[in-house]
């Protein structure tokens, strides 16, 4: 079993200023890591001497998400990992629920399960997706798996997100990575949709397309749909982001400020809310394939939404080459006792 004690530091370029409890993204592959036994033994620390640890989200062999309580454009990150710790249960101190402030998300799903149920919500908030219509199937992702839809609106592939009654706010941010195959007549992308009444108005619905849109982002308040200026290209991962606040609509793609609109406050309620879909009729199905949906009750700042996309689109730059730490884990340190001994 694989063991190892490494460091990073992160690049300045990829943070244009701090940022306060950032969840940061690590490919596990660049570390040397193989196993799900060796990514769950993972332990994540401040320093060298391993006095301050953070927590961290392991999602697969690959992916891992950690915490950084003040990401400067100089902090380094250390990792050590022996292939024999268990992972810390959901709810420890540094286990998966508290990578994700919830100051900051009630949402977030990396959509990489090979089912509903294996596609928790990571604040721990339980919010667990209900599937909608014929069963989905999982594709390669942007990080690893994404959920796949094929644009059939008649057999919709999605999710309803259940516990709505927690998804509601007039102060929102939602973010996902897609990557459109291609839109026909009649057929739609919904990134997240929210219907707000019996009635099915739709309070938002983020990251809708269609031929007629040639893939725009849209955002429908209400009753009333505002169109972004700017076309999302087909074949290509995007990372796409709004905020809305008050009367006000931000458009980002792929980190960059896009647009902002003056727009009507959303709806405080939400009755039925969906990811992949339309939380009308639970149709209108995505034609690609969708990857870590991400929604929160405060407007995320420019710097911290750049900051997002590059760790995320280039991680390998963003934490540069990992070394390792002079003195190794304590499981090599061991090892190598066991040797000299002998």
């Amino acid at each position: 079993m694989a063991a190892g004690f490494k460091q990073a530091t992160v690049d300045a370029a990829s943070v244009p200023s701090t940022q306060s409890n950032f969840p940061t993204y690590i490919d596990l592959s660049r570390l040397g890591i193989t196993t799900l036994a060796e990514a769950q033994s993972v332990r994540v620390y401040a320093d060298s001497g391993k006095t301050t640890e953070w927590a961290r989200e392991i999602v697969s062999v690959t992916e891992m998400h950690v915490k950084v309580p003040s990401l400067t454009s100089t902090v380094t990150m250390y990792v050590d990992y022996d292939g024999i710790r268990a992972d810390y249960a959901v709810t420890d101190t540094f286990g998966r629920n508290n990578v994700w402030s919830s100051a900051i998300y009630r949402y977030v799903n990396h959509l990489d399960g090979s089912s509903a149920a294996n596609c928790p919500d990571s604040t721990g908030a339980g919010n667990s997706l209900i599937q909608k219509g014929a069963p989905v199937y999982q594709a390669a992702g942007k990080f690893d798996r994404g959920y796949t839809g094929d644009g059939n609106d008649s057999v919709p592939r999605g999710f309803e997100i259940a516990n709505n009654a927690t998804l509601s706010g007039t102060t929102i941010s939602f973010s996902c990575w897609v990557y459109f195959v291609g839109h026909t007549a009649g057929n739609r992308f919904a990134g997240l949709a929210s219907r707000t009444n019996a009635a099915g108005s739709l309070g938002y619905t983020f990251f809708r397309g269609n031929a007629a849109f040639s893939a725009k982002m849209i955002a429908r308040i209400n009753a009333t749909t505002y169109t972004s200026s700017h076309a999302v290209s087909q074949d290509a991962w995007h990372h796409l982001v709004f905020t809305h606040t008050s009367n006000q609509t931000k458009y980002y793609i792929n980190g960059v400020l896009m647009q902002t609109q003056t727009t009507e406050t959303i709806s405080t309620s939400a009755d039925r809310t969906a990811l992949g879909l339309s939380a009308w009729g639970f149709n209108d199905t995505i034609n690609g394939t969708m990857e870590e949906a991400r929604l929160g009750y405060t407007v995320l700042s420019d710097n911290w939404i750049t900051t997002e996309h590059n760790n995320q689109n280039a991680e390998s730059t963003f934490w540069g080459t990992w070394t390792t730490v002079s003195g190794g884990s304590p499981a090599q340190a061991a090892r190598r006792g066991v040797i000299m001994m002998m």
